[in-house]
């Protein structure tokens, strides 16, 4: 079974880790990303997709 992943977009850092804390004590792989433009930037190299 595969590891479930979530992508956490959040530009306060204090919630963002403790999103992360949270999710990673319920067996996600956590992603993280402070703007939209770092999340395009994420999701692109999950995919393999480096050219936009």
């Amino acid at each position: 079974m595969q590891t479930p992943q979530i992508l956490i977009v959040e530009d306060e850092l204090v919630t963002r880790n403790t999103l992360k804390s949270l999710f990673e004590a319920e067996g996600y792989n956590v992603l993280e990303a402070m703007n939209g433009d770092e999340m395009h930037h994420v999701l692109a190299s999950e995919r393999g997709d480096h050219g936009y």
